[in-house]
């Protein structure tokens, strides 16, 4: 879109090119927001159109009235609900997605809740109603009493059930456990890390330590495995110099922007923790052959916070989908002109 805005002759065309192919098959929705700011209540009607074409059981899953309701705020001259209706007389793909926004209630602002520390009893209920996929929150583990901890610790040496043993380690996710780490590297040194799910949050809660075996491991899983993303996390601590070179290795293995994907939230993590001007090559790697744009705004701040940012990077956050970036790029600009000056 911003090619567009920056007078690049044909970006619109291309944009409203692709966005005609969404849903074709090996195509997904593109574009919706940028539809609807290049084309206003046209784009909005496009979209629609688009989204009441699909299955019903489909549709369901781009109910997005909050996007519609930002729009009317935005433009408050036109009675969107209003050309909604209007337009939904005599095009049977615009009612349905009518219906479908219509069905439910407008988004409502919601105050923000100061949660309190888990207790023992939090942890053990949320263990004992068995969701596998349960979370702990950092910030209700913060400020728990240390001796809470230290027993979720006990009971999760002492555990034998599987399922209830992984959901205690997911809480060492988030905290460093208090004991000696010993049990839990002899868990992540197991195999088979994608089917064992007792190996995969030992290595998470593993991750949280300092030491030459914790290293050796990760090391050893990194020539192990293709794409070994799931020990990353062990070098978040134990990083060395020389490093960088390592990670640039497994992000070359990769053959496609999944594999990528699967590799940039642990990179992230490590150079988050550990600021290295090296990290550059890694971080341009990932920038490059992957497509996220929410990992794309770590990458684009590491490299500034450690001094790489290229001057070619730097030019394309100038058109950047994402507006932190943009205002990125501006902020850079100044600032390197200013020390030119």
């Amino acid at each position: 879109m911003y090619f567009h805005l920056d007078g690049v002759v044909g970006a619109k065309e291309v944009l409203l090119k692709r966005f005609e192919k969404s849903f074709s098959n090996g195509y997904e929705l593109f574009a919706r927001d940028v539809m609807i700011d290049i084309e206003g209540m046209t784009g909005l009607l496009r979209v629609a159109e688009k989204i009441g074409q699909l299955p019903e059981e489909e549709r369901e899953d781009f109910e997005d009235r909050w996007r519609v309701d930002d729009f009317q705020k935005e433009n408050k001259s036109v009675d969107v609900y209003a050309e909604l209706t209007m337009a939904a007389e005599t095009n049977p793909a615009i009612r349905n997605y009518l219906d479908l926004i219509l069905s439910v209630e407008p988004r409502k602002k919601y105050r923000r809740s100061k949660f309190l520390p888990y207790t023992l009893a939090d942890v053990e209920e949320i263990v004992d109603e068995g969701d596998r996929f349960s979370r702990f929150w950092p910030s209700r583990i913060d400020g728990m009493d240390p001796a809470d901890i230290e027993k979720i610790a006990k009971l999760t040496l002492a555990e034998k059930d599987n399922d209830r043993k992984n959901t205690y380690l997911r809480f060492f996710d988030k905290t460093k456990f208090p004991f000696d780490y010993a049990p839990l590297l002899e868990l992540a040194r197991q195999n088979n890390i994608k089917k064992n799910r007792l190996a995969m949050h030992a290595v998470n809660a593993l991750s949280h330590f300092k030491a030459d075996d914790v290293r050796a491991l990760a090391l050893k899983k990194f020539t192990g495995k293709k794409t070994p993303w799931e020990y990353l996390r062990l070098l978040i601590n134990n990083y060395q110099t020389g490093d960088a070179r390592i990670l640039l290795e497994i992000i070359q293995r990769s053959d496609d922007f999944h594999h990528m994907h699967e590799l940039v939230a642990g990179i992230i993590d490590i150079f988050e923790a550990n600021p290295d001007p090296e990290c550059k090559a890694p971080l341009e790697a990932l920038y490059y052959g992957m497509n996220c744009a929410l990992h794309r705004l770590s990458l684009i701040y590491l490299l500034g916070d450690n001094g790489v940012l290229s001057d070619e990077i730097l030019e394309e956050l100038a058109y950047d989908t994402d507006e932190d970036l943009r205002k990125l790029f501006r902020t850079v600009k100044r600032q390197r002109r200013s020390v030119k000056q």
